[in-house]
C-alpha cells in the first residue's frame, strides 16, 4: 500500500492573525458605534423606500410564425421549386429593438406631455391620473425638456415658473419666467403657447404643486429603445419575450402593447407593399393592352359584318391556329423582355428597388432569377430593419451592403444572359412567323385580311386573359394577408412585477450598509496602518530581547516616577530598572546606558529622564547626559536654568564640574546639551567626549545618555560604542514596522553591540485587571 502523504496545514501569518485580533477587539470596543450606524442605515432605508418611485417590470410574448403561407406571394417561388430562406428571427428581434418601431409607438400613444405631482421627497408620475390637461396651440412650437412648476393658486388660477437651461446646438440658453394664468384661457410667452384645462371629477387643492414637461419624442424614443429588453427564452425558439421597466406600471403595459401593434402592422405593411407593387405592375400592363384589344375587337367584328363572313375555311383555320401559337409565344417573349428592362432599371435606382416585382408574375420560370430577386429583396429588407438600430458604419450593416452589391452583380449577369437567350428565341420565332405569313398569303384576299385581324384580336385577348389571371392571383394573395407574428401574452396590469422599492429589503439593506460602512472603515484603519499596534506584533517580528514595557502615562507629566511614584507607569519603570540591572555584565563598575530611537517622537527623552530618576531613587548615583545636541528637551523636563552643557565642554569653554547640574531628584545629576554647535557628530566622536565619559565613570554608578534619532542623523552611532547597553525604543501606535526592521538589521549586522529593546506607551486592558489590583495601584492614596 502506498504510504499516505503528510497533510500540510496552511496557517495565517502571525502578523495577519494579530491584526485580525486587533480588528475584532476594535469592533468589540466600538460596538455602540456599529449599533448607531446600523440604526441610521435603517432609518435611511426607510426614507429611501419613501423617496423612490416604484418601478415595475411589464412583459409580453410574441409568437413569430416563420413558415411561409400558401396564400403568400412567396408561394409562387415555392411552386417553381426555388428554396427560399425565411427571415431570421434575429431580424425580428432587431426590428422590435429598432428606433422606427419605438418612435411610432410613442407618437401613437400621444406622449408629448408628462405630468408629475411634486412632494417634499419626490416627483410622482401622474400617468392616466392627471388633474388637468394641456392643449398646445396649433402651429406653435413648445420648448422641449423644460420642467414647468405649476402651483395651484385658486379654483381658477395657477402660477407657472421655471428656471432652467437648455442646450441648443452646443449653446446653453437660460429660460426663466414666473407668470400667473387662468384655467381655460390661453397662456403664452416667448417659450410656450397653450391652454390648461381642468379635468372634471379630479380635485385640485390650493397649494398643490405639479411639474409638467413637453417631451422631445425623438429623445424619448431613444431612451426607451435602450431600456427595452427583447430576447428569446431559448435558442431556436419562435417565441420572443419583451420586458420593460417603468414607473408607473400602466405606462409600461401601454407601451409594450403598442410596440406589439406597431411591430405586427409593420409586417402587414411590408406584405401590402409587395402585393400593391405586383398589382400596380399588372394594371399598367392591362391598361396598355385593353385599348388595343378594344380596337382589334371592333375591327374584327366590323370586317365580318361588312363581308358577311362568319368563319374561316378549314385551310385558313389551320393557318390561323399555327400563326396564333407563334404570336402567343412572341407576346410572352415581349413581356419578358419588358420585365428584364424594368428589372435592370430598378437595379440602377435604389429608391425604386422596393417596387421590384416577382419574375413569376410575367411567367418567367428561371429558378436562378427567381432566387436572386428574392434574395435581393430579403437583403434590402434586412438592411432596412438593421438601419433602424445601428450606426451607418456598423460592421453588420457594412456586411449587408457587400452582400447586396454582390447579389446585384450576379443578378445583372443573369439578366443579361436571359436577355441574350430571349433575343435568340425572338429571332427563331420571327423566322417561324415569316413562314406562317407566307402560308397565309396563299389564301384568298378576304380570308387573308380576316386572318390578320383575327390574329391580332386573339393575341391581345389571350394576353389580356393571362394578365387578368395574374392580377386575380395577386389580389387573392393580398386579400389573404395575415401577420406572421401574433401577440400571445399581451402586457397586463395583473402580470406587472414590482422590482423596487421593496420595504423589507430596503430597510434590511440600510441596516447592513450601516454596519458595513463603519466596519469597513475600521478594517481599513487596522490593516492599512503600518504602525505597531500591540506588543504581540513586536514579539513576533523582533529579533532582540525586550527589556521592559513602559505603560501609558495617563497623567501626561514629564516625570511620573517622581510626581506619581505609586502609579502603574512608575511600576513599569521599576520593572525596566530591575531587568537592566539583571542583564548588566559589569555590576560593580559604572554602567553606561545609551537610549536610542529610530525616529523623533518615540519617547527617548521621556524614558531617559524617568529611567535615570528611578535609578537615583533606588540609592544610585546617576548622571543623565543630553547627547541630542540638535533638539534638546531636558530643560523643559527638569525645569532647571542654565545654558552650559556638553557642547560647551567639548569645545573647551567649560569644565566638567561647570556643566554638571544637580536636579531635585536626590542622586541624579544632569548635563544639558548646551549651546548650539555646527558639527555635533564630530564633537561627539572627539577625544574630549571620551575624557568626559571617563571622568563621569569615576563618580557615578550609572550614566544614561539620551541620543539623537538613529534614522535621521549619525550622532548616536558615535556614542553607541561607549555604552554597556544600547536600549532601543519602540512606541506603540507610533513606531512602524519599518523601525522594527531597522532595529533587526542593526542587530543582524552587529553594527551596535549589546542591543536591547524597551516598548513605550503600552496600553493595559482594564477589563483584565481585577478590583484588588485597581485598589492596590490607587495613585491617589496618601503616603
Amino acid at each position: 500500500m502506498e504510504k499516505a502523504k503528510p497533510v500540510t496545514l496552511r496557517t495565517i501569518p502571525t502578523k495577519q492573525r494579530i491584526r485580525f485580533a486587533q480588528f475584532a477587539k476594535l469592533l468589540t470596543n466600538k460596538w455602540y458605534l456599529l449599533i448607531f450606524s446600523a440604526l441610521i442605515g435603517t432609518i435611511l432605508g426607510h426614507f429611501y423606500y419613501k423617496w423612490l418611485d416604484p418601478v415595475y417590470k411589464s412583459s409580453s410574448t410574441i409568437y413569430y410564425r416563420s413558415e411561409l403561407k400558401p396564400t403568400s406571394l412567396n408561394a409562387i417561388f415555392k411552386d417553381l421549386g426555388v428554396q427560399t430562406k425565411n427571415a431570421s428571427i434575429q431580424n425580428q428581434i432587431g426590428l422590435l429593438n429598432s428606433y422606427y418601431i419605438h418612435s411610432k409607438s410613442i407618437r401613437n400613444l400621444n406622449w408629448e406631455i408628462s405630468y408629475f405631482k411634486k412632494t417634499f421627497l419626490k416627483e410622482t408620475d401622474l400617468y392616466h391620473n392627471e388633474p388637468f390637461h394641456i392643449f398646445s396651440t396649433k402651429g406653435y412650437y413648445q420648448t422641449k425638456e423644460i420642467p414647468l412648476l405649476i402651483k395651484i393658486l385658486s379654483d381658477q388660477t395657477f402660477n407657472i415658473q421655471t428656471d432652467s437651461k437648455i442646450d441648443s446646438f452646443g449653446i446653453k440658453n437660460l429660460i426663466a419666467f414666473n407668470q400667473n394664468g387662468e384655467f381655460g384661457k390661453l397662456f403664452k410667452n416667448e417659450f410656450f403657447n397653450f391652454t390648461l384645462n381642468r379635468i372634471t371629477n379630479r380635485s385640485l387643492r390650493i397649494g398643490d404643486t405639479y411639474v409638467v414637461r413637453f417631451n422631445d419624442l425623438n429623445k424619448m424614443a431613444t431612451e426607451y429603445q435602450e431600456k427595452i429588453k427583447v430576447k428569446l427564452p431559448e435558442e431556436g425558439s419562435d417565441i420572443i419575450h419583451i420586458e420593460f421597466e417603468s414607473s408607473p406600471f400602466l405606462r409600461g403595459t401601454d407601451y409594450l402593447n403598442e410596440i406589439g401593434k406597431q411591430y405586427i402592422q409593420f409586417g402587414l405593411d411590408e406584405k401590402d407593399r409587395v402585393a400593391n407593387n405586383t398589382v400596380a405592375f399588372i394594371d399598367d400592363q392591362i391598361a396598355e393592352i385593353s385599348d388595343s384589344l378594344r380596337y382589334t375587337g371592333n375591327a374584327f367584328t366590323n370586317f365580318r359584318s361588312r363581308n358577311l363572313t362568319v368563319d374561316l375555311g378549314k385551310e385558313s383555320t389551320v393557318a390561323v391556329e399555327k400563326a396564333q401559337e407563334i404570336d402567343k409565344q412572341s407576346s410572352k417573349l415581349s413581356l419578358r423582355q419588358n420585365y428584364y428592362k424594368n428589372l435592370l432599371d430598378y437595379l440602377g435606382n435604389e429608391a425604386e428597388i422596393k417596387n421590384l416585382v416577382a419574375p413569376s408574375v410575367v411567367g418567367i420560370t428561371d429558378p436562378n432569377l427567381n432566387a436572386l430577386v428574392l434574395k435581393l429583396g430579403e437583403l434590402y429588407s434586412q438592411r432596412e430593419t438593421l438601419s433602424y438600430t445601428v450606426q451607418p458604419k456598423n460592421p453588420a450593416l457594412l456586411d449587408l451592403d457587400k452582400q447586396i452589391i454582390y447579389t446585384k452583380q450576379s443578378l445583372k449577369g443573369n439578366i443579361n444572359n436571359l436577355i441574350a437567350n430571349t433575343n435568340m428565341e425572338v429571332t427563331n420565332l420571327n423566322a417561324q412567323k415569316q413562314s406562317a405569313n407566307i402560308e397565309i398569303s396563299t389564301l384568298p384576299k378576304t380570308e387573308q385580311t380576316l386572318v390578320n385581324i383575327k390574329r391580332a384580336f386573339d393575341l391581345k385577348s389571350n394576353l389580356y386573359t393571362f394578365l387578368l389571371q395574374k392580377r386575380a392571383e395577386a389580389g387573392i394573395a393580398r386579400a389573404a394577408h395575415e401577420p406572421e407574428a401574433q401577440v400571445i401574452d399581451p402586457a397586463d396590469i395583473s402580470t406587472a412585477t414590482l422590482l423596487r422599492p421593496i420595504y423589507l429589503i430596503d430597510v434590511i439593506a440600510g441596516f447592513f450598509i450601516g454596519l458595513v460602512i463603519p466596519t469597513g472603515i475600521l478594517f481599513i484603519a487596522v490593516f492599512t496602518n503600518n504602525k505597531l499596534k500591540s506588543t504581540a506584533e513586536i514579539d513576533d517580528q523582533l529579533d532582540l530581547a525586550i527589556a521592559g514595557y513602559i505603560l501609558h502615562d495617563k497623567h501626561h507629566v514629564e516625570l511620573p516616577v517622581v510626581e506619581f511614584p505609586h502609579s502603574i507607569v512608575s511600576e513599569s519603570f521599576r520593572g525596566l530598572r530591575s531587568n537592566l540591572q539583571f542583564l548588566s555584565n559589569n555590576k560593580n563598575s559604572c554602567q553606561i546606558l545609551a537610549i536610542h530611537s529610530g525616529i523623533v517622537g518615540e519617547g527617548k527623552s521621556f524614558i531617559s529622564a524617568n529611567l535615570a530618576s528611578i535609578l537615583a531613587m533606588n540609592g544610585k548615583k546617576v548622571l543623565l547626559i543630553e547627547a541630542d545636541l540638535r533638539r534638546p528637551k531636558m530643560r523643559n523636563i527638569f525645569s532647571i536654568d542654565g545654558k552650559d552643557g556638553i557642547s560647551d565642554y567639548l569645545q573647551g569653554t567649560k569644565t566638567f564640574n561647570e556643566v554638571v547640574k544637580n536636579t531635585t531628584v536626590i542622586g541624579l545629576d544632569i548635563v544639558f546639551a548646551g549651546s548650539a554647535i555646527k558639527y555635533p557628530s564630530e564633537m561627539l566622536n572627539s577625544e574630549m567626549f571620551k575624557e568626559f565619559i571617563l571622568s563621569a565613570k569615576t563618580t557615578y554608578n550609572y550614566i544614561i545618555i539620551d541620543n539623537a534619532p538613529l534614522n535621521i542623523v549619525n550622532d548616536a552611532m558615535q556614542i553607541a560604542s561607549y555604552a554597556d547597553i544600547n536600549l532601543f525604543l519602540i512606541r506603540i501606535n507610533y513606531s512602524t514596522y519599518t523601525q522594527l526592521a531597522f532595529i533587526n538589521k542593526l542587530a543582524q549586522e552587529g553594527t551596535i553591540k549589546n542591543m536591547l529593546v524597551a516598548v513605550n506607551n503600552v496600553q493595559i486592558d482594564k477589563r483584565l485587571m481585577n478590583k484588588k489590583s485597581v485598589q492596590y495601584y490607587n495613585e491617589e492614596r496618601e503616603l
